[in-house]
């Protein structure tokens, strides 16, 4: 399991604000990139106010912005090898049985350790890149941002509202 925490060095802080591209491209580079405006530096597209033009290594790319809804963030996290401290619960421990004969309070997956992502940024918007055409409503990545909201709202909704 995982627990996003803002970073220890700087708690006062809040994270860098970035965006996010996704360009229709294969690397096997993961991590931050030195890439200064000679390389990359979209522009708003005089076809549409919601999107963008660039060009990257002689290809016209067009990006659509998606931004997140009001009620969510984006989040760049780092992962650490720092873990959650567990807290017991007092009065009763793992393997005693309740007042109703019910032995144990925890769950196998309880047991398991927390490792901590740093968050290290965060985002309202991200960026999705297309070849020669804007990608659409049906494309992988917009589908998907959709239904994992959804698929969160629903996770988080009180009984009554459902």
């Amino acid at each position: 399991m995982l627990s996003i925490q803002p970073k220890p060095s700087i708690p006062s802080c809040s994270p860098t604000k970035v965006t996010p591209h996704l360009l229709p491209c294969r690397t096997t580079h993961n991590g931050s990139v030195n890439a200064s405006k000679f390389y990359w530096s979209p522009e708003p597209s005089s076809e549409d106010s919601n999107s963008q033009v660039a060009y990257f290594r002689g290809r016209r790319l067009l990006g659509r912005e998606i931004r997140l809804p009001d009620t969510h963030r984006g989040v760049v996290a780092r992962t650490t090898e720092r873990t959650v401290e567990r807290k017991e619960e007092e009065g009763q421990h793992f393997g005693e049985q309740d007042d109703y004969g019910d032995v144990g309070i925890e769950e196998e997956e309880d047991k398991a350790e927390v490792k901590i992502l740093e968050e290290v940024g965060g985002f309202e918007r991200v960026v999705l890149w297309g070849h020669e055409e804007l990608p659409g409503e049906s494309e992988e990545f917009v589908r998907g941002v959709g239904e994992w909201i959804g698929f969160a709202e629903g996770v988080h909704s009180w009984e009554g509202k459902v």
